[in-house]
């Protein structure tokens, strides 16, 4: 525990080094939790990054009293259940865009991201540019705000707009 309050102190500071050690001594925790929860390599690698960037951003609210074994165990945990609900998220608005569209087989869009970006050429760039970030790399809108630098608001009527396009135009 001596061992876990000197690097809760470290973190606290903000030392690099520190997370590092942390992550020496508490990542294969991390990822088993991760893999555990997701299922899915790919995105026990996801959440592995994000506990330790939040593990980062949070550390100065840590008590040195604290487990550290317990908090990352949490920290995984919420992660992880952020990921599941933006995948749900995601694939239920895919599969909304994809029923609502009878009129076209589109039932390969889950499978071919190929479809999708030629379903989505016709529009300007950065609204392809959202809809890939969103419908293809799963990103939250707030990530996407932060990335394209527009407000979440403006980023969901953009969304908004652009499917109900594309639904119109698939229907014909």
């Amino acid at each position: 525990m001596a061992k876990d309050d000197d690097l809760i102190k470290r973190l606290q500071a903000g030392e690099i080094k520190a997370v590092e050690d942390l992550i020496d001594i508490y990542g294969r925790f991390v990822y088993a939790k991760a893999w555990a929860m997701v299922r899915n390599q790919t995105d026990a690698e996801d959440v592995y990054q994000n506990v330790f960037i939040r593990v980062f951003r949070f550390a100065p609210s840590l008590k040195e009293s604290s487990s550290l074994k317990s908090w990352l165990a949490r920290i995984t945990c919420n992660c992880s259940i952020d990921l599941i609900n933006l995948r749900k998220k995601s694939q239920k608005t895919l599969d909304g865009l994809i029923k609502e569209n009878k009129n076209k087989d589109l039932s390969s869009l889950k499978q071919d991201h190929s479809s999708f970006l030629d379903l989505i050429r016709p529009f300007k760039e950065n609204e392809k540019k959202i809809l890939i970030y969103r419908f293809i790399f799963d990103l939250s809108y707030k990530e996407i705000s932060e990335l394209c630098k527009i407000p979440v608001g403006t980023l969901r009527n953009v969304v908004w707009r652009v499917l109900k396009t594309l639904r119109r135009e698939l229907q014909r």
